[in-house]
């Protein structure tokens, strides 16, 4: 990998390539392991959804919890899973996603999740079902290690639901409008509390952060400002 990283360099700085990123995150990753460039440009990715309001029945102590994505080491299942093993109430988990981990491993863990909440794991779904996958969760738990634009985040706050994600994604200025949460995967009783809060949420406080996911979103693709 170093080595592909010194030709691209090279590639770059000496032939005056012309560098593509797909957000401002993107791009201070690049500048930060290359240096300042004169040639970046970024070209956001497109998803296929448009900004709604969906709401979902919520009562105080329930929440339902949605992983949704490619279960592998980068997407960090096993802290999702850690998380969840250590809170003391039970939620309902609903697991999406192609297993790229060992197998028995994955297994292990889904059975234990099973004896302390009510867990559902649907394997891979075609990406039509993906809206109403999201939709019927409250809340989307993705403690990935590195993203560097999550189709999956954005889409979940597409349909207004708030995420649970680490800082490592383009998307960890949602706290600020009340869409959830970004937190360092070193704190994980930050992650607990944070589950606890939407768990004790009511209806009127979770249709409001409902609003504001959706709002957040549209303001991110209205200035470009990912």
């Amino acid at each position: 990998k170093k080595i592909y990283l010194k030709i691209i360099y090279f590639l770059i700085k000496y032939h005056r390539i012309k560098t593509v990123v797909t957000s401002k995150y993107e791009k201070d990753t690049v500048i930060e392991y290359y240096g300042e460039l004169n040639n970046i440009h970024i070209k956001p990715n497109k998803v296929s959804l448009k900004p709604r309001i969906e709401f979902l029945k919520k009562d105080k102590n329930q929440l339902k919890i949605l992983f949704l994505s490619n279960i592998s080491w980068k997407k960090n299942f096993s802290f999702f899973y850690k998380v969840l093993m250590e809170i003391n109430y039970r939620v309902e988990i609903n697991v999406v996603g192609s297993i790229y981990i060992n197998n028995r491993s994955f297994l292990k863990m889904v059975n234990n999740l099973k004896k302390k909440h009510n867990l559902n794991y649907q394997g891979f779904i075609s990406h039509n079902k993906i809206r109403k996958s999201i939709k019927n969760n409250h809340l989307m738990f993705l403690p990935t290690y590195d993203e560097n634009f999550g189709h999956v985040i954005v889409e979940t706050f597409m349909m207004s639901r708030p995420c649970l994600i680490s800082t490592n994604t383009p998307w960890n200025d949602n706290i600020f409008y009340d869409a959830g949460f970004s937190i360092p995967l070193s704190e994980i009783e930050s992650f607990k509390n944070a589950i606890n809060y939407f768990y004790k949420m009511d209806q009127k406080s979770y249709n409001q952060v409902c609003k504001n996911s959706n709002k957040y979103i549209k303001e991110k693709i209205k200035f470009n400002n990912f």
